[in-house]
């Protein structure tokens, strides 16, 4: 169990031999009853379970990656399905074992290892969700990496708690699976990320809560031939949970204007929060911690220009709730960097959750009813 093939292979034997929870739930009960802990392995006696109708489980004594990678194969023909990883401990035996990296090509090994299997995840249409124990380092940074590549939840939980939010993350349907949204717009502009007129995000898993942001800039700023109106047109593509294969094509004008002030008090404030929150935690999770700042501090001052009503002054209330999150660990980072000298240091298990959380914020959070 600890080769991410093998282990993958031998789950797949199991494709579509499982029964519904409610003919298996005693001998699962049983099962977990009887858990025993067999050493140092904190991982050891995890367990996932997945939620598609159907509720699995997987040998108890199985370290927690190579646990999850079985689970894949056992979800591999079931778009849609969802493994909860409950842990109250280090990843320290077998795949994922973060006491294997002493040093940062051991770390990247590391983080390539997580990658990899989220991207396994990913392809097949499952949702992996991520749960510590409160006061427990888990090292969330690596293990958040397969709840961030698959669209999963991470949290960290008091265990009083964990049956509510294990209740929650199984009610959170999965819309869409494969999602991919290709994004155009007229040569004279250039989207942020690419750098060109064309962008491309691989989402993969799509909920309720699933909120795609974009920003784009004129090619050329000195170019003073810009129309009145931008087309700008998303092409999504994805499955549905029946199987059948989607193409929608979204194609919106939008409005250009020179006059700065006219354009601030016309935005939409939510949209440009959320926009910056998701981009500086993208910054943030590469390490990149004064650009992730920048642009939260950008964004305040663009959003305080523009709290021309009630409801800008709302929104922009509900940015600073949830930059304050992401910021604060940053702040801390950065002044730990200069006492240790090391930027690259492991973000600890709140750092990592909170970037995670950011980088998959939803519109909803922003909006002027939030915390009304």
């Amino acid at each position: 169990m600890t080769n991410i093939d093998s282990t993958y292979d031998q789950g797949k034997k199991y494709r579509g031999s499982f029964a519904p929870a409610e003919k298996c739930a005693d001998k699962l009960l049983n099962i977990v009853a009887n858990i025993g802990d067999l050493g140092s392995t904190a991982l050891g006696p995890s367990m996932p379970f997945f939620s598609h109708s159907f509720l699995f489980g997987v040998d108890a004594y199985l370290p927690v990656l190579a646990a999850v990678v079985y689970a894949l194969g056992m979800a591999a023909d079931t778009p849609g399905s969802k493994v909860v990883v409950c842990t109250d401990g280090l990843a320290n035996e077998g795949l994922g074992s973060v006491e294997s990296a002493t040093n940062e090509q051991g770390k990247k090994a590391l983080r390539e290892t997580y990658e990899r299997i989220g991207r396994i995840a990913k392809e097949n249409g499952t949702v992996i969700n991520v749960i510590s124990i409160r006061g427990d380092d888990c090292r969330l940074e690596y293990l958040g990496i397969l709840a961030d590549i698959t669209s999963g939840v991470v949290d960290i939980v008091d265990p009083l708690d964990l049956s509510k939010q294990v209740a929650n993350i199984v009610s959170k349907k999965v819309l869409a699976t494969g999602l991919t949204c290709k994004l155009w717009v007229p040569s004279t502009f250039a989207f942020h990320d690419t750098g060109s007129m064309r962008a491309t995000k691989e989402i993969g898993n799509c909920t309720a809560d699933t909120d795609i942001t974009a920003a784009f800039k004129l090619a050329n700023p000195s170019n003073e031939k810009v129309p009145d109106m931008v087309p700008v047109q998303a092409q999504l593509v994805f499955s549905r949970p029946d199987g059948a294969k989607v193409v929608r094509v979204l194609t919106k004008m939008v409005p250009v204007s020179r006059n700065r002030s006219e354009v601030e008090g016309q935005m939409e404030t939510s949209i440009a929060a959320l926009r910056s929150v998701q981009f500086a935690a993208s910054l943030a999770q590469q390490g990149d911690y004064e650009s992730a700042r920048t642009t939260l501090i950008s964004t305040q001052r663009l959003l305080q220009r523009g709290m021309k009503t009630a409801k800008n002054q709302r929104e922009y209330i509900n940015f600073i709730v949830q930059a304050e999150r992401l910021d604060g660990f940053m702040r801390q980072a950065q002044a730990q960097a200069q006492v240790l000298n090391n930027l690259n240091q492991d973000k600890d298990d709140s750092a990592a959750k909170n970037i995670v959380m950011m980088k998959q914020a939803s519109h909803s959070q922003f909006v002027e009813n939030v915390g009304a």
